[in-house]
């Protein structure tokens, strides 16, 4: 199959908007208000040490989460984990998030006081692409919640692109493997396909060195929420089109075959039963919802 003649193809620039749908059951206690009436702690969370629910603010509800200073090299925040009942110790489990394919977009508010303020320990949110438990990628945002916020509410969003996700993946798994690679079914401890289908949000204060060293002072936060958007396989860089841009980023994979980051199809390689599809999406141009 000529490929040549589609790169010729002139880029179309009719946009398309993205239409987001909140993520089913994961986010049930978005505004921290209820305790998990079974085993304790916040409900739908782990709360990790350093971390405690708060009524000292509250954007909405009578309560919210407050993320305490930390040590150099300590991580403090929230983890949307579920307790696996199943499981002797019962330990944190992670699969309550679906992964869709589409871009995971991850909003919360944040306050810090205006006569307290942060300085070190910077805040963000973290992303964990997992199969279950197994986690097959991080990908953070940024660490750069500091200072003061004069006691007001911030909204704080940060965006992971599918295309990105998915290179991530592929760098680890191709590249960043002691004992061998996990493509195709490979090594031990899990192969690709199959695929990472689940999500992992911490919202959470990094205070090593990217984040600013060890930290003072509390960051409080609330209302957390996840969207994603619908998927549309062909839309490899989660724009809501199929244009020339997701082009150049079929024809990598394309030529290499084996790799899974436009595999369309699901049987773990990138061949011209993938292209078969990616053309009838790229003509149609804008995603179907």
């Amino acid at each position: 199959m000529n490929i040549g003649r589609w790169i010729a193809l002139g880029a179309l620039t009719i946009a398309g908007a993205s239409a987001l749908a909140q993520t089913p059951l994961p986010i049930t206690n978005g505004s921290f208000e209820n305790d998990d009436p079974i085993f304790g702690g916040l409900l739908g969370y782990n709360v990790l040490p350093g971390s405690d629910v708060s009524t000292d603010y509250h954007r909405t509800g009578d309560r919210c989460v407050m993320l305490g200073p930390g040590d150099l090299n300590n991580f403090i925040g929230i983890t949307t984990d579920t307790v696996n009942i199943y499981v002797t110790g019962r330990p944190y489990y992670d699969p309550s998030i679906d992964w869709y394919g589409g871009n995971i977009r991850a909003t919360m508010y944040y306050l810090i006081p205006a006569n307290a303020a942060v300085d070190g320990g910077g805040g963000g949110i973290r992303l964990d692409i997992k199969l279950f438990n197994q986690n097959y990628g991080s990908l953070d945002g940024r660490w750069d919640i500091q200072g003061n916020t004069a006691g007001q509410w911030v909204k704080y969003e940060v965006v992971w692109n599918k295309a990105d996700i998915k290179q991530k993946v592929w760098v680890n798994a191709t590249e960043n493997c002691e004992g061998g690679c996990f493509v195709n079914n490979g090594p031990p401890p899990y192969g690709v396909p199959p695929y990472p289908s689940r999500v992992k949000v911490t919202p959470g204060r990094w205070n090593g060195t990217s984040g600013g060293g060890a930290g003072s002072n509390i960051i409080y936060i609330d209302d957390l929420s996840v969207v994603q958007d619908p998927s549309c396989p062909a839309d490899l860089n989660g724009d809501d089109m199929v244009d020339d841009a997701d082009f150049s980023l079929f024809v990598v994979p394309y030529d290499n075959l084996v790799d899974f980051r436009a595999d369309l199809n699901g049987d773990g390689l990138t061949d011209d039963a993938d292209f078969s599809i990616f053309v009838v999406a790229y003509n149609d141009l804008l995603c179907p919802h």
